[in-house]
């Protein structure tokens, strides 16, 4: 589902749920039925989206399925350069996390055992590997993407959340390849929309 039809139902489920509370917890209760009823769209047979909600303390981290652009062998920092290529110029504060991010994301791909130990000790390995501000006893679930599974992150019930104008531009910027920041309120979560070639395929939460 990691096309541009998919990014449409991220991106409008996304602002929806920011926006209406009723679409929120029909999105977190049944996706595919809430999709289909309020934005008139279907996720294709075989396919699930997983809707995750933000809280206090917990934080979700979603790993993309490694695209097919990326050549079998590529080291970490070959990953990095290609991810970084037509990487837009992003504000300080979203260019951090997005590093932080990429980092992570690189080292899953390049990596077999590292993203064993991310999956086994999500904790510890982001500790180690200074992936943002962590609270002292945090509750981190990975979530791996392939064919058939994709993930999407709420922010906590409650904060007051909108697209800005910096991230309305990169989803709107077809020479996008990997990211785009999210800043949310509540509960310190930074979730990122997590885009390749301009697509949105994934958003994660810090």
């Amino acid at each position: 589902m990691a096309t541009a039809f998919a990014s449409e139902i991220k991106l409008k489920s996304l602002s929806k749920a920011i926006e209406n509370q009723n679409f929120r917890q029909a999105l977190l209760s049944n996706p595919k039925e809430a999709v289909k009823e309020e934005l008139g769209l279907e996720i294709p047979d075989g396919k699930t989206l997983h809707v995750l909600e933000q809280a206090p303390g917990q934080h979700a981290l979603v790993i993309l399925q490694r695209p097919e652009g990326i050549p079998e062998g590529a080291t970490v920092k070959d990953i990095k350069e290609l991810l970084a290529k037509d990487m837009p110029k992003l504000s300080e504060q979203l260019s951090s996390r997005m590093e932080s991010y990429v980092n992570v994301l690189a080292k899953t791909w390049a990596d077999p055992e590292f993203k064993n130990q991310l999956l086994k000790n999500p904790e510890t390995v982001l500790r180690d590997e200074n992936y943002g501000a962590m609270d002292e006893n945090p509750v981190i679930s990975v979530k791996v993407e392939d064919d058939e599974n994709e993930y999407l992150v709420l922010p906590a019930m409650g904060s007051d959340s909108e697209l800005t104008d910096e991230e309305l531009e990169l989803i709107s910027g077809g020479g996008v390849l990997l990211t785009i920041g999210l800043l949310l309120a509540g509960a310190g979560a930074t979730p990122l929309i997590c885009a390749v070639g301009g697509v949105i395929v994934a958003l994660c939460s810090w």
